[in-house]
């Protein structure tokens, strides 16, 4: 995941963090690839307010737009290459020029998924 990318690289818990809930208002609204997202400005404006929220609440603050614009989110995208490398038989269709990290995607149970999760906050909120 992103969090744990972000600790590869060398970055503090707080970015850590951010890393870990960028995608959490995913938890209440549905998850949209971008492409489509780009043509529902309403939905990306109800987006950030809860995301902004869910920063405030775990994070204590909203990250700086420069912390996410320049290290969340090009991080996010390394992993969501990988993803897709690993995923899919056509990154033919990818737009722009991604940069590749080597990492195993491996699919894992929901309830895993939700204790890794679990344990990856403790670690970066103690």
């Amino acid at each position: 995941n992103v969090a744990n990318r972000l600790k590869e690289k060398g970055y503090d818990k707080d970015i850590q963090l951010y890393g870990l809930l960028h995608d959490a208002s995913e938890a209440y609204l549905c998850d949209i690839p971008r492409p489509v997202k780009k043509y529902l400005p309403e939905y990306r404006k109800h987006e950030i307010n809860i995301q902004d929220m869910i920063y405030k609440k775990f994070c204590g603050k909203i990250p700086d737009e420069k912390i996410l614009s320049e290290i969340v989110l090009p991080t996010d995208d390394e992993v969501l290459y990988e993803e897709a490398q690993s995923l899919t038989n056509n990154l033919n269709l990818w737009a722009g020029e991604p940069v590749k990290i080597e990492i195993d995607i491996n699919p894992i149970h929901p309830e895993l998924i939700e204790a890794t999760f679990k344990e990856l906050y403790t670690e970066l909120t103690l």
